[in-house]
């Protein structure tokens, strides 16, 4: 199960806490998918946390120190649900405005994702039209599941079956 997330920051300031309010926002989400436990298995979230989970995560030109209390609540959110990152490539920074690079857009996974998939890794594309990097799942490993056919025999009652495998099967 993969779920797409996003968030965002309104233009207003609110109070300065409007960044504290995205990752509580976000947590909470998060923690309420993990509280239902209806996911029972491999599952993971994709997108747009607005949060680093480190300092060299974001990279500001003359601007404030990363807060830890940013770092902490995002952290904690993903100690509590058992998620960790998925492995990645490419691009370290997914997010930027010219003047703030971050790594904010990511691929999180519980214990189980890791250990049934932990082949998956996530490409970090190149950026485009767009200020996010977008975000691709490989599954490198994945074998397709050949289909079985079955014939039913019950099949040979209809009247019109003979007349369907002639037109469809003959040469």
């Amino acid at each position: 199960m993969v779920a797409l997330l996003e968030t965002k920051v309104k233009k207003e300031n609110i109070e300065g806490r409007a960044n504290q309010l995205t990752v509580m926002s976000t947590t909470n989400q998060v923690v309420h998918c993990k509280a239902t436990q209806s996911i029972q298995g491999p599952w993971c979230v994709m997108g747009d946390f607005n949060s680093v989970l480190h300092p060299r995560e974001r990279i500001w030109e003359g601007g404030e120190d990363i807060h830890h209390v940013e770092i902490r609540d995002f952290s904690q959110c993903l100690r509590v649900c058992d998620l960790q990152e998925v492995r990645s490539t490419g691009a370290f920074v997914t997010w930027t405005n010219k003047t703030v690079w971050s790594k904010i857009d990511r691929v999180v996974a519980n214990s189980i994702w890791h250990m049934d998939m932990g082949y998956t890794h996530v490409q970090h594309l190149t950026e485009g039209l767009f200020d996010h990097t977008p975000l691709k799942i490989n599954f490198p490993h994945c074998q397709s599941r050949k289909s079985i056919f079955r014939f039913c025999e019950m099949w040979t009652f209809d009247p019109i079956f003979k007349g369907l495998v002639a037109q469809h099967c003959s040469p």
